[in-house]
């Protein structure tokens, strides 16, 4: 992996594809890197977006030019408006969605975004120089470097912050599960 990014996105869950298509969308030259090609954007086993909290996130990322609440229409096997018997201040829209193909709609979104490119590996540890980060360690041992990285939720961190080396180290617990 020879190339250079504006932004280096660690991990391909909901929140990672949102910010691979944020940064791509504007104008970033991005790197996906997920630990599994084929669960890009995989649902839990109650495949919903939607309800009083996570709606309201949702519709936020819709405004602003996100996809979750487009792909979520279009891969839609169920719509259904939660607490109904509550006032109109509860009342929270829900699309429930084929799991299978939700995942299979992100990733063709993100494959036909501009500059978006994927990476299957596992980082393992975040470089940074004078407070800076200036690359990452992947699990394989090759060194990328990248001017900015998000590292979403669905990574777990072994550590946090080691203050001494000021080095940050990530392992998902995906990788835990595959390896045993």
């Amino acid at each position: 992996m020879e190339k250079e990014y504006d932004v280096i996105v660690v991990g391909g869950g909901h929140a990672g594809c949102e910010a691979t298509a944020a940064a791509a969308n504007m104008g970033s030259r991005v790197l996906l890197i997920t630990m599994n090609m084929g669960t890009i954007a995989q649902m839990s086993c109650n495949p919903a977006m939607g309800g009083v909290a996570k709606g309201q996130i949702v519709r936020e990322i819709d405004a602003m030019g996100g996809y979750s609440g487009i792909i979520s229409d279009k891969t839609a096997i169920q719509f259904r408006m939660l607490n109904r018997s509550k006032g109109p201040a509860m009342w929270s829209p829900r699309v429930q969605s084929d799991r299978w193909l939700f995942a299979q709609e992100w990733r063709l979104m993100l494959e036909q975004t501009k500059n978006v490119e994927f990476w299957q590996d596992m980082v393992t540890e975040l470089v940074t120089k004078n407070g800076k980060i200036t690359g990452r360690m992947l699990y394989d041992l090759q060194n990328d470097p990248g001017e900015t990285i998000n590292v979403s939720q669905n990574v777990e961190y072994s550590k946090l912050v080691d203050s001494l080396s000021n080095r940050i180290s990530a392992m998902s617990s995906q990788y835990k599960t595959i390896q045993q």
